[in-house]
């Protein structure tokens, strides 16, 4: 599709109320639990705990750690500081880049809609960025349900697999001093297994999430782009009368 066949898909102005709430809601759900700021680069970025898995902005967590370290200091040796939600202990902290994109791109979003409804000249610029930027999502969004398909399928298997090793275990119990080495593999295995399980589950969990919000953002696109289709025929009209 060229672009003077996109510019005739222009959407009509009366959806600018449902795309800026529709952006507002987004912005709501990505703020930190803590100080509700919204996880932004660069002192509010989304920081990913493990291995809990929840995610809070990178001001507060390290504060938490801050306060945590000097507590510990008078208790006794330096323990890692807890998950502020599930008080799990943290082994490591990375940025959610996932998250991070998906609030940069609403971000953006977002101003796109302000710059093109503070400027109409900029309609037509306006509309083609959009649609660029629908097919990209649209694309992300296929990408992301084959990976949750995937994962589907992992976790399936790893389930029987965790169901197979458990009925295992409870036979090698009976002969447990006979066969310790293998009883004490099974044990290895289960405890690998069921960890794998946790974070596929944890992973399927963000794609899921991360799916929702490409879904809304792909929804505000597609009625910005069609905005901007009404707008045009709108415009078309005004001058053919003219």
């Amino acid at each position: 599709m060229d672009r003077y066949s996109l510019f005739s898909m222009w959407p009509h102005a009366s959806t600018m109320s449902t795309i800026t709430s529709s952006i507002a809601d987004q912005i709501e759900s990505n703020t930190c639990p803590i100080c509700f700021e919204l996880m932004k680069s660069p002192d509010f970025s989304p920081i990913l705990l493990s291995p809990c898995g929840h995610t809070f902005c990178a001001k507060c967590v390290s504060r938490h750690v801050s306060i945590h370290e000097k507590q510990s200091r008078y208790g006794g040796p330096l323990q890692p500081a807890p998950c502020p939600y599930c008080r799990q202990n943290i082994s490591s902290q990375t940025l959610n880049i996932s998250l991070q994109k998906m609030i940069t791109s609403i971000l953006s979003l977002q101003e796109t809609l302000e710059k093109a409804d503070a400027d109409t000249g900029g309609f037509r610029d306006g509309f083609l960025q959009a649609q660029t930027r629908c097919e990209i999502l649209q694309s992300e969004l296929q990408e992301s349900m084959r990976k949750k398909d995937r994962m589907e399928r992992e976790i399936a298997q790893t389930d029987e697999a965790l169901i197979q090793l458990r009925a295992k275990e409870e036979a090698l119990e009976e002969s447990i001093r006979k066969t310790s080495s293998e009883h004490q593999k099974v044990l290895t295995d289960l405890m690998d297994t069921r960890n794998k399980s946790t974070t596929l589950k944890f992973c399927r969990d963000e794609i899921v999430t991360k799916l929702s919000l490409i879904q809304a953002s792909l929804f505000a696109l597609e009625q910005e782009r069609d905005k901007y289709r009404l707008l045009s025929q709108d415009d078309h009209c005004v001058l053919t009368a003219h």
